[in-house]
This record gives C-alpha cells, sequence and structure tokens, in this order.
C-alpha cells in the first residue's frame, strides 16, 4: 500500500493529528464553559467529543507559522490569525446553517459576537503554549506510535 502524503505528513498521520487536537479542543472547550455556567454543556459541533475548529487550526499554526526569536511577536501573530480565523469560521457556520455555534456579544469588546478580546487574548496565549510546549511533545509521541505501527 502506498502512503499519501499531504504537506510532508502521511494522511494517516494527519488525521490523527487532526483528531487529537480536536478532542483535545473539546476537552477544552468543555471545561472552560463548565467553569464559566457550573454544568456541563457539549461544546462539539459533530457527533462525539470533536470540536474540528481546533484540529484546523492547530494544523494551521504548526504549518504555516514558523516559531519566531520573539515568543511576543508569536504571541501577537498567533492572536491575529486564530481571531481570524475563528471569525472566519463563525462567519460561514452562521451562512450555511443560519446558527451560531458560539456567542460572544455579551463579553465586552466583541464583534459581531463572534470575535472578542478575550479570545483573542487567548488565542495568543494558546497558540504560544501549544506551538512551544505541546506540539513538539505530541510530535515525539506520535512518531513513536507511527514507529511502531
Amino acid at each position: 500500500m502506498q502512503n499519501i502524503t499531504v504537506f510532508g505528513h502521511d494522511l494517516l498521520y494527519l488525521g490523527l493529528y487532526f483528531f487529537f487536537w480536536s478532542a483535545f479542543g473539546w476537552c477544552f472547550e468543555v471545561i472552560v464553559r463548565t467553569l464559566e455556567t457550573g454544568a456541563f454543556e457539549n461544546r462539539g459541533t459533530l457527533y462525539g467529543p470533536i470540536c474540528p475548529i481546533y484540529g484546523v487550526g492547530v494544523f494551521i499554526l504548526d504549518e504555516f507559522i514558523p516559531k519566531t526569536d520573539s515568543v511576543f511577536l508569536f504571541f501577537v501573530i498567533s492572536a491575529v490569525v486564530c481571531t481570524a480565523f475563528e471569525f472566519t469560521v463563525g462567519c460561514i457556520l452562521k451562512k450555511l446553517f443560519n446558527a451560531m455555534w458560539w456567542d460572544y456579544s455579551w463579553k465586552r469588546f466583541n464583534f459581531c459576537g463572534l470575535i472578542c478580546l478575550e479570545s483573542t487574548l487567548g488565542w495568543g496565549l494558546g497558540g504560544v503554549v501549544t506551538k512551544y510546549v505541546l506540539i513538539p511533545k505530541i510530535a515525539i509521541a506520535m512518531s513513536y506510535i507511527f514507529s511502531h505501527i
């Protein structure tokens, strides 16, 4: 069987990578909402514990945004790129399904209820932690798994 590669990665690797980060994002969302509301709220957009926006978002962060010598610069770039991605996905979902999967209209400094300053700062911090700490560790674990398949 021939391996199919996309962006220099095996397609199976990318699939597992996507599902890992989508599940990670779902867990993150559920924890945040549980702390905010005091009750469990399924934050997935599909069946099961998955938020695809995180899987695609981390892929974009990993493949298209290089590490910089300045963590602050990477924070700013990550905040801008991830916020733009969140806004774009929010607009597409709103147009296709006539529904909003998230609503920041109750938060200060929001735009159209789809993005807000608080989340933008969170995306910046999350981008730094993901790119500089989590992705290298996950890449090692996935390489180990793939070398033993």
